[in-house]
């Protein structure tokens, strides 16, 4: 009477490697489509730029923008640029007549990761958050020298 099935000795390691190689493709496609990719990368400006609307300051210099890609679209860009490219720029996002002393607008996991996202809170920085065109925009601005304006800029998709 037969008590259950029996494979052959040789069949067994094919079919442990099929079950590995099986864990590996779930596990690899799972990890591109949920879990989101970040990069630090000046040369994604152009789609950076094309996601909050607007491009970005002209004459800035250190520039770093990560992209966080997956179930939702997050950017978060630092730079320097002179106080009226800065200006300009916020003003172009309708977010000048909204920056309050001392606001910090980020949460507490924002830019981890990213040893470039350093926003600091104190006298001579100005925080907003604003929903527009259907985003979250949360923007610092450290104007800590007359030369070169600190910025710090997050937009996500909001839900």
């Amino acid at each position: 009477m037969p008590t259950g099935l029996r494979l052959p000795r040789t069949f067994a390691p094919h079919l442990l490697w099929a079950g590995v190689l099986a864990c590996l493709f779930l596990s690899t496609a799972c990890t591109s489509t949920i879990s989101p990719a970040v990069h630090d990368d000046t040369a994604g400006l152009a789609a950076a730029e094309e996601f909050i609307g607007t491009k970005l300051p002209d004459g800035a210099t250190d520039v770093h923008i990560a992209e966080q890609t997956g179930i939702d679209h997050l950017v978060q860009i630092r730079l320097l640029a002179s106080p009226s490219a800065v200006s300009s720029f916020l003003e172009q996002l309708n977010m000048a007549p909204l920056l309050k002393p001392g606001y910090f607008p980020f949460p507490s996991s924002a830019g981890s990761g990213l040893p470039w996202w350093t926003p600091e809170t104190g006298a001579n920085a100005r925080g907003a958050e604003a929903m527009l065109d259907g985003k979250a925009f949360e923007v610092q601005v450290e104007e800590s020298s007359p030369d070169a304006w600190l910025l710090y800029l997050r937009v996500y998709e909001a839900s």
